[in-house]
């Protein structure tokens, strides 16, 4: 054993500290290599007279075993919303879509889609919108005319003229 004086125990990282060796660790960056230096400090600095137990030694790991193992699940869980949201967005190519942009309504039919910085863009036309500003969805009909602000006018097909020819017999 190692004996402690009053220098080193004051230096020796704690348990709850939130640095080892003099580098910050994150809550998302506990990994086995902190827990075990965290450990072997633990060990290091105890009273010889009241040594950790195994009991709790095997907690520890356990619970760092836990810890590893709700990371990953984390992990898998966040790419598998992605990857949802991306199948989402890609069905919605061909769709008729109301947005709202610049407090203005915006309808049209999505002609694509991205990935921008890890975020979705829904492309109408020119605008472009995120996947949470979308206000209706709906099939788009036979011919989409071009994008319009919902409240712009509507103005009707135009209607080519009919003539009438007879043809003597």
């Amino acid at each position: 054993m190692t004996p402690v004086n009053a220098i080193s125990a004051i230096n020796a990282p704690r348990v709850g500290d939130s640095s080892i060796g003099g580098s910050p660790v994150k809550k998302s960056e506990f990994d086995s290599s902190a827990f075990m230096q965290m450990l072997l400090a633990q060990l290091t600095h105890q009273n010889p007279m009241e040594p950790m137990n195994d009991s709790e030694m095997m907690g520890q790991m356990t619970q760092l075993n836990s810890l590893q193992q709700l990371q990953g699940i984390q992990t898998f869980l966040q790419e598998m919303v992605q990857v949802n949201q991306t199948g989402y967005a890609a069905s919605l190519i061909g769709k008729q879509v109301s947005g709202q942009q610049a407090g203005k309504t915006i309808t049209g039919k999505v002609d694509s889609v991205t990935i921008n910085n890890g975020a979705l863009e829904i492309h109408v036309g020119n605008t472009t919108f995120n996947l949470d500003q979308l206000t209706e969805i709906k099939d788009a009909p036979a011919s989409t005319p071009e994008v319009k602000p919902a409240d712009a006018p509507v103005t009707p097909p135009a209607v080519p003229p009919t003539t009438t020819t007879f043809h003597a017999i």
